[in-house]
């Protein structure tokens, strides 16, 4: 008869390679969730990323099973919080010991029996979160014992596939940058006269900076004046003069640096 053990054996090399087949967050975390239900028939999971360590927050990337949860979660917040805290498994009977609110992220229309918290990490730094839940038992001590090696893998595989994202992501804006300034070149070359071109500089840098207006100044003899205005700021006349070292154009003109 097999043992408890082997009924919940991770097939490591066959799930090394189905990350590494997946170069993304969101399809390796699908695949880390789909091997996790697969332990044990029945149980929800979630895969949750730390996208940013310097303002860290749970992001759901993947779920598998009858559960629904909340895409963003503070990083302090329940369950997650938990684990954060203590940097190890957690497992918890519902009830007493797992008050509901403990786990209002997330949207479960079953009684829960048992829920389990297993940490990503890398080299003790937190990429990520196993979130488990269970409706009709707790969790065999085996599986969770299976479920911290699938983690193991994980773990680098989420860190991994967020530094790709993050070198891809930083790549598109280079890219994007040098398309914007080549649009604007060719804009600005286009427009000879002076008024349209005012306009037209404001408008564009708008569009790139994405911000809520863009105030354009021109020198007129020894002072600085507000020639053009794409959008709305209200702190501001159109046509106000500013002299060197007199309010923010002001003082940008008499120290560009």
């Amino acid at each position: 008869m097999p043992s408890q053990r082997s009924a919940f054996a991770v097939p490591v090399a066959e799930f090394a390679a189905e990350l590494l087949a997946r170069q993304e967050v969101i399809p390796r975390a699908q695949t880390i969730a789909d091997k996790v239900a697969d332990l044990l028939p029945g149980t929800a999971v979630a895969v949750y990323v730390i996208a940013d360590q310097e303002n860290p927050a749970w992001t759901a990337k993947a779920t598998s099973g009858e559960i629904t949860v909340s895409e963003t979660v503070e990083f302090d917040a329940g369950t997650l919080g938990a684990v954060a805290e203590k940097k190890h498994l957690l497992a918890f009977e519902t009830g007493h010991e797992l008050p509901r609110e403990s786990y209002a992220h997330l949207d479960i229309r079953r009684r829960v029996v048992a829920l389990a918290c297993v940490p990503l990490l890398v080299n003790d730094t937190l990429v990520g979160a196993l979130e488990l839940v269970e409706f009709e038992q707790a969790f065999p001590a085996a599986m969770l014992d299976a479920v911290s090696e699938i983690a193991e893998l994980a773990a680098p595989a989420i860190a991994a596939a967020l530094a790709y994202e993050g070198e891809r992501n930083s790549n598109l804006q280079s890219i994007s940058r040098v398309a914007q300034m080549y649009d604007l070149e060719k804009v600005f070359n286009s427009t000879l006269e002076m008024e349209e071109l005012l306009g037209t500089i404001a408008g564009k840098f708008q569009e790139v900076m994405g911000v809520q207006a863009i105030n354009l100044w021109m020198v007129n003899g020894d002072v600085l004046e507000l020639m053009e205005r794409v959008g709305l700021d209200p702190t501001i006349a159109m046509g106000t003069l500013q002299a060197d070292g007199e309010g923010i154009a002001g003082g940008i003109s008499e120290n560009p640096c």
